[in-house]
């Protein structure tokens, strides 16, 4: 016999992980948190599982918790498709797409065309959360991670959506000020201030790495300052702080104002990779599919016309 009680206790447990923590899931469900709590031990002991570890600040999975989360998410997704064919919504997509996104990513690919998607899917909501680091997705209720940096993990499957290329340049008050390098060598004499991005290392220097046809030049670049933020990079190079490396769709608006320029344009810097990454073997749901679609149609829309090759590619798959 179908056990309606046990369907109802799964959906809350789903949109326990999927927001994090019991008042949050009772938000989206229109329930008190002490009534998600009993329907949490109601489930858990219909299965006979523990499935969360619970403290005063939040709740987390445990290995049968989450294990059980990975064969049951599938099953939740078929649901909803099946409701949405028998409802004839193809054209109405619905449902929440939660995001963990870099700051990076969010700023310049996301945010300019969001607009354009809430408009096209009125019955889809987004949870665009920026996060330092990709984290596990499934234990932080996630169901996709778009980011510059992370790793593959065991939890997580990954896309790459974009590569970008690294753009040296500074702003002409700077150069005005400490010269214009006109050698790769020189940034590694230390008579320029380099400013770093990305996160902390040991050392106090970087390899800087260019390649024009099969001439591979690497410097050891004195790092002056760093910064873990696109923007506040930015920010400092057009005050005049030193020279740095962009992204080349961030780079492209300034170099074309003039308000920085350009080194070693006849190099090719190191590369930046964005990828998707996603809980591991959970089949997407139709406004996830929706939302996937179009990041990857975002990424044609980056501004790198300034340089004189598209250094920008949309990666197959």
């Amino acid at each position: 016999m179908f056990d309606g009680r046990l369907l109802s206790g799964v959906s809350v447990f789903a949109a326990v992980v999927q927001s994090g923590t019991f008042i949050r899931a009772g938000e989206a469900l229109g329930m008190t948190k002490s009534g998600i709590s009993r329907a949490i031990a109601r489930l858990e002991a219909r299965l006979d599982l523990r499935l969360f570890e619970r403290n005063s600040r939040a709740v987390r999975l445990t290995d049968d918790g989450r294990r059980f989360y990975e064969q049951m998410a599938p099953l939740l997704t078929g649901f909803e498709d099946v409701a949405n064919r028998a409802a004839d919504r193809r054209n109405r997509i619905s449902g929440r797409v939660r995001v963990n996104v870099d700051s990076t990513f969010g700023h310049y690919l996301l945010a300019p065309h969001l607009p354009g998607f809430l408009v096209r899917y009125p019955s889809v909501s987004l949870e665009l959360m920026v996060r330092d680091r990709l984290g596990d997705l499934i234990a932080d209720g996630f169901d996709i991670a778009c980011r510059f940096d992370g790793n593959e993990t065991a939890t997580a499957g990954v896309t790459p959506v974009v590569d970008a290329v690294l753009c040296t340049c500074a702003s002409p008050d700077y150069l005005a000020k400490a010269g214009t390098p006109h050698m790769i060598a020189e940034l590694g004499s230390g008579g320029f201030d380099l400013l770093h991005g990305g996160e902390a290392s040991a050392g106090r220097s970087q390899e800087w790495i260019y390649r024009r046809d099969e001439e591979v030049c690497v410097v050891e670049a004195p790092r002056r300052m760093l910064a873990n933020n696109m923007n506040l990079l930015t920010e400092a190079m057009l005050a005049g702080t030193g020279i740095g490396r962009l992204p080349d769709f961030i780079a492209a608006p300034h170099l074309r104002d003039g308000s920085l320029v350009e080194l070693f344009a006849d190099w090719t810097g190191a590369g930046l990779r964005g990828n998707l990454f996603h809980p591991a073997r959970t089949p997407p749901s139709a406004a996830l599919r929706a939302f996937v679609s179009f990041v990857v149609e975002t990424a044609t829309a980056i501004d790198t016309d300034c340089r004189p090759v598209a250094l920008l590619r949309l990666a197959n798959g």
